[in-house]
Formats: C-alpha cells, sequence, structure tokens
C-alpha cells in the first residue's frame, strides 16, 4: 500500500536531476534509480526496510512485522525490483515493484479492493507498494515528480504497459494535482482500511506527464 505520508543491486537505470523545490535550498540534487532486490547492496536494503519501519509502524502504526528496526514481508522476495531516491547520497523514498504474474498485495492482501473487478495476472502490468519516504517536508513535490518520471523510465525499460497499486484517497488526490490521470478498480468506491479511505488503482505509464 501506498503511504500518505512524505514519500526497497545492480543499477539498471541511474539520474542525478536537478529540481526546483521549495522550502530551505532552492535548488538541491536528488536523484532516482531502480535495481533488483537479488542484486541489491546489503546496507541499501538494510537502509529501505528501516525507512519502511520508520513510516509504517512507528509513524502510521500499521500492523506490520518488524525485526531489528526493519519492516519487510514475504512480497520482499527474488521477483521484485525497489526504486529509490536519493539526497546528497541519504536514501530519502523507495517503493517496491512486483510483477503482477507473482502474488502481489493486491491479489493477496486487498482482494476487496479491486471491488467486483477481476485479476488478470500480466507480465506487463507491475504492482507498486510499500512507498515511504523520510519525514522532509521541503523535498516532498520534488520526490514526488522524481518517482513519477522514473516510473515512466521503468516502465519504457521493462515494457510495462501499467502499473497497479493500493493506496489512500489522500495520495490518490495528490497524484492527480501532480497532472496524473488514474483508473479506480471495479465499481470505483473506496474501502475502508484500518480506518483510511483506500482504493486500488491502475496508472498508464503515457497518463503520467512527461517533464522536460
Amino acid at each position: 500500500m501506498l503511504s500518505d505520508q512524505p514519500v526497497a543491486g545492480k543499477c539498471s537505470k541511474f539520474k542525478n536531476c536537478p529540481i526546483t523545490l521549495s522550502g530551505g535550498d532552492d535548488f538541491m540534487f536528488i536523484k532516482a534509480e531502480y535495481f533488483k532486490n537479488t542484486s541489491c547492496d546489503e546496507k541499501d536494503l538494510e537502509k529501505i526496510y528501516r525507512i519502511r519501519k520508520d513510516v509504517f509502524f512507528d509513524r502510521l502504526g500499521w500492523d506490520v512485522l518488524c525485526s531489528g528496526g526493519l519492516e519487510f514481508d514475504a512480497f520482499d522476495n527474488a521477483d521484485c525490483d525497489y526504486l529509490v531516491v536519493r539526497h546528497r547520497d541519504t536514501l530519502i523514498c523507495t517503493c517496491r515493484l512486483i510483477p503482477t504474474t507473482r502474488p502481489t498485495m493486491l491479489s493477496e492482501v486487498f482482494p476487496g479492493l479491486l471491488r467486483g473487478e477481476d485479476y488478470l495476472p500480466d507480465p506487463a502490468v507491475i504492482e507498486i507498494s510499500r512507498l515511504a519516504a523520510t519525514a522532509c517536508p521541503s523535498l516532498r513535490g520534488g520526490v514526488m515528480s522524481l518517482i513519477l518520471q522514473e516510473l515512466r523510465r521503468y516502465a519504457s525499460d521493462h515494457r510495462v504497459s501499467a502499473f497497479v497499486f493500493v493506496t489512500t484517497t489522500a495520495i490518490e488526490r495528490l497524484l492527480r494535482r501532480h497532472g496524473v490521470r488514474l483508473q479506480r478498480f471495479g465499481d470505483g468506491r473506496t474501502t475502508l482500511v484500518g480506518g483510511v479511505r483506500s482504493v486500488a488503482l491502475r496508472l498508464h505509464p503515457a497518463d503520467i506527464p512527461q517533464v522536460n
């Protein structure tokens, strides 16, 4: 599930990207990359799991399993990729990418959010989950923009036709404010998950505005 807080190898893509941000310095350099779980640097993987524990367990109080100050689950396996964002070489944001031909959170944990629509596994459809970031309000807008552009790049490199994910209606509104066109599953109604209005969404890469 994607959190509504300010936003888990061998690098297959890397970009050092100057972005104008509000608050603090007017210009900061942040960069994004994605990589396979199976070839991930152990220290990076620990940072990914630690950020997720800080966000989902400590900040949001979700019922997630943690061990040694880290949050990880059965979906953190050889099938997944991770997208990360760094600021001045500090990892500040992460999300997980899983092909829908493998078990995903939407198919195994939140099937009710399909709202009557059939779940159709497809190698060209990727689930986004566990989006989390350190609390850094001045970077929030820039990080979201960079994540979206990196998802476009990932889709191009892997011939992805669509992303699917479960998130809160707050994040849905945030994405729409970034100009992203989204489709809700099934009848389009929201579902309460842990007392929070949530939805399952479909995102086509072409519906992410490109930043030149």
